[in-house]
This record gives C-alpha cells, sequence and structure tokens, in this order.
C-alpha cells in the first residue's frame, strides 16, 4: 500500500470476519440456532 491506507475491501473482509466469529460464539453458546428455537417453544 503506497499511502499506507487500507482499501475498503479490507473493512469489509474484517467486518465479516468478525461477525462470523461473533455468529460462532453465539451459536456454540447455544443462543442461536435450532436448538435455541427448541428451548424457546419450550418454555412458551
Amino acid at each position: 500500500m503506497a499511502n499506507g491506507q487500507p482499501k475498503p475491501a479490507f473493512y469489509v473482509t474484517v467486518l465479516l470476519v468478525v461477525l462470523g466469529l461473533v455468529g460462532l460464539a453465539l451459536w456454540r453458546y447455544g443462543a442461536i440456532g435450532p436448538e435455541a428455537a427448541r428451548r424457546q417453544r419450550r418454555e412458551a
């Protein structure tokens, strides 16, 4: 990078990676996914 500024595609990629990691963490924790939906139906 000639001027030291990252390209916009870099920011998009970083955002997608961060969102993917957050989604993975929530899924592993059990907050989202089929099990969470099943649990929610049972509690209602």
